[in-house]
């Protein structure tokens, strides 16, 4: 038996986008290329791992059984790869793994002129942030929300985010809603939402559905559209305090603390039990640091 990681990794986009024409895109390759690439891998393998319905490609039993494996895969190959060019470089090798883009953006221009002694790898990893990643040594340390305690996991405070409802200067006689207000108070606005995949968003996910129904809700997933909607009308958004410190929306903004307890969010800096990475613990020491002495939680200001 013989297969590429490219097949791999051919297969997992396949996967995930259940369609030959948006994995081909995702991947910069043209269809037949991708379907030969997907028929030699199964050939190789001895099994067939997708099904046709209609315009989209399902696993079959057997590749939904091997879907995680192939990810296991290619995850060792992406570890080697990084260490082995931070041994050419000769310099010690450290990688963080961040749950969401608030304390990654926050922290990460922040802390890297720290370690311009070795190799430093931030990752936006979001669903990728898990246990499991640095368990088999994939991230020397995780930046991740609410972590249950573990045997194996050493556990220490990072920042409380706190989200914040952004309301344009000019409107801001207009809302009904006051600073510490819970998010249900709100009326008669409308309310642009950015929804990234990471825990913050879910937990606002769960927040707007107790908004009453005056409140337009609009989503964008994609930031650039998002600042150009701000940009071209006086709705209300979210913000958090870590976001508030580098993102600034368009105009004069008030930001006013939101009381519901789905409104805070604890990150927490994670590293394997026993762990003799000097590196890691000094990025965790920094991080504890930057946090204490300059996250502050806004009352009502302007951005």
């Amino acid at each position: 038996m013989h297969f590429e990681l490219r097949q791999l990794r051919h297969f997992v986009a396949v996967a995930e986008s259940e369609t030959l024409t948006s994995a081909a895109e995702r991947l910069f390759m043209t269809q037949s290329a991708l379907s030969m690439s997907i028929r030699r891998l199964e050939e190789s393998l001895g099994l067939r791992l997708f099904a046709r319905v209609g315009r989209r490609l399902l696993l079959t039993n057997e590749g939904e059984r091997l879907l995680e494996d192939a990810r296991a895969v290619l995850r060792s190959a992406e570890r080697l790869q990084s260490r082995a060019s931070a041994l050419r470089a000769g310099k010690s090798h450290l990688r963080i793994g961040f749950c969401d883009p608030g304390p990654y953006w926050y922290l990460v221009p922040k802390i890297a002129p720290y370690f311009s002694d070795c190799r430093f790898e931030p990752v936006l990893a979001c669903g990728e942030c898990t246990l499991e990643r640095l368990l088999d040594e994939s991230f020397d340390v995780l930046v991740a929300a609410d972590v249950a305690h573990r045997a194996d996991i050493e556990i220490e405070p990072f920042a409380v985010d706190r989200l914040l409802l952004s309301v344009p200067a000019e409107r801001i006689e207009h809302v009904r809603f006051a600073a510490g207000d819970r998010l249900s108070e709100l009326r008669d606005a409308e309310l642009f939402v950015l929804e990234v995949d990471d825990p913050l968003s879910e937990q606002s996910a769960q927040l707007r559905r107790t908004l009453d129904p005056s409140v337009n809700v609009k989503l964008f997933h994609d930031y650039f559209f998002f600042q150009q909607a701000l940009a071209e009308k006086p709705a209300l958004t979210f913000t958090t305090t870590l976001v508030s410190s580098y993102r600034h929306d368009e105009g004069e903004r008030m930001l006013l603390p939101i009381a519901d307890p789905l409104a805070a969010i604890r990150y927490d800096l994670v590293r394997r039990a026993g762990d003799q990475n000097s590196l890691a613990a000094r990025f965790c020491r920094l991080a504890r640091q930057l946090a204490a002495d300059e996250i502050h939680a806004p009352e009502r200001t302007k951005t």
